[in-house]
């Protein structure tokens, strides 16, 4: 639906996958997935626990096992 948001949120860090645990992706691997969407924002909970919040992706420090919190619009003309 255009003019729709997605909300998505996924563990981000050095990509790999954990053992018998968790995908970890990195933020430009999650933006290039929807590439029908706009990125709007883009905040993430580092290793050390705190929220970062309105980050560019591109520019996140190394981490291991961070929580990235993605949202997407589509917009109204596609």
């Amino acid at each position: 639906m255009p003019g729709g948001m997605l909300y998505f949120s996924v563990p981000v860090g050095r990509e790999r996958v954990e053992f018998n645990a968790n995908r970890v992706f990195a933020p430009n691997t999650i933006i290039q997935s929807f590439p029908a969407l706009r990125l709007v924002s883009f905040s993430f909970v580092g290793d050390d626990g705190c929220f970062y919040e309105n980050q560019d992706p591109l520019a996140m420090p190394e981490s291991e096992l961070a929580c990235g919190l993605f949202e997407f619009t589509k917009d109204m003309r596609t």
